[in-house]
């Protein structure tokens, strides 16, 4: 149970914190102010949004905090690992603390960052001519002011992010253990469940054999039907491609005989014509044998002619001589 007391220190460490952080914050705004005239008001401006940022970080998780209720003062029950009460705290919460605390984390790695390049910053500051030494001593204060105060909450916050995961796995057991038996029950329950769908699907499966089976046979009779329809379709392909070749055959040797048919009427003609000329030609050939025969007896009877020519013209020379 949550006492007034506790909560009162609660709230007081909290605010402690709380203006701790704010005055620091605070101090380091009036000093950015009072040196506006040598940092550029950009880099004011980011600073000073980074610090309202970070304080906004700073007081919700102080409120968290604040709602958490534990026996010891704040500061005290970190320093003893925090033996807070398990059922205050849940993992949801848990959670969100965790996920708060990485962001804070992030943004305390940025202000580090921004706190270098005001030591830079400050270090030209310090160089200038018109720079006192208690402006000097502010300067350094302050930075020393910013580096502790940065120190302190990163110590806070492992501290506190140590005991939140600690919190997160115990009461991740504590559910775990509480579900155990609930889960064992649902267990059983699926167990019977498994068996009954078991004995189900042994069933299906003997059914499904059976239709693989019956499916297997009209698979087989598909393929040896297919295979006979291709096998007759290829033969009615086979003979059709041969019913059209010899049907082109037949067309080529009609064409081929009614060529010869045409070269032999005209070869007919020619034999006739040949005939008649060599009708002609015998007949000619008997009236010019006639005729030689007639010319030749002329021709003789020439010779024998000249020939007594020839015997009477030797006489007369013979008598001359």
């Amino acid at each position: 149970m949550k006492t007034p007391t506790s909560t009162i220190q609660t709230n007081a460490a909290t605010a402690t914190h709380g203006n701790l952080v704010s005055t620091s914050n605070a101090n380091f705004s009036e000093h950015m102010d009072e040196r506006s005239s040598v940092l550029t008001q950009d880099t004011q401006e980011f600073l000073t949004d980074l610090l309202n940022r970070q304080k906004t970080r700073l007081n919700e998780l102080s409120s968290h905090l604040s709602s958490m209720a534990h026996s010891e003062t704040f500061l005290s029950s970190l320093k003893s690992s925090m033996h807070w009460p398990v059922e205050e705290l849940t993992c949801d919460k848990v959670v969100t603390l965790l996920t708060k605390l990485k962001d804070t984390d992030v943004a305390a790695n940025s202000v580090e960052t921004l706190i270098e390049k005001l030591k830079d910053s400050s270090r030209g500051i310090l160089r200038a001519d018109n720079v006192s030494s208690l402006d000097a001593i502010d300067i350094s204060k302050q930075n020393d002011l910013l580096w502790k105060e940065l120190e302190t909450f990163r110590h806070i916050r492992g501290i506190l992010e140590s005991f939140l995961q600690t919190h997160y796995s115990k009461s991740s057991r504590l559910i775990n253990q509480e579900s155990v038996e609930v889960l064992m029950g649902q267990l059983l329950e699926h167990e019977k469940d498994n068996l009954r769908l078991r004995e189900q699907v042994v069933e299906k499966e003997t059914k499904v054999e059976d239709l693989l089976h019956l499916i297997q046979q009209e698979k087989d009779t598909a393929v040896k039907s297919n295979q006979v329809s291709r096998s007759t379709e290829a033969t009615h392909i086979r003979l059709q491609n041969l019913v059209k070749r010899k049907e082109t055959e037949n067309q080529q040797i009609v064409t081929q005989i009614q060529s010869l048919a045409a070269v032999i009427s005209g070869r007919k003609l020619e034999i006739e014509d040949l005939r008649r000329e060599i009708t002609h030609l015998k007949e000619k050939q008997t009236f010019e044998k006639e005729g030689l025969k007639k010319a030749f007896r002329v021709q003789k009877q020439k010779v024998d002619n000249f020939q007594d020519v020839m015997e009477n013209l030797n006489t007369q020379i013979k008598k001359k001589k």
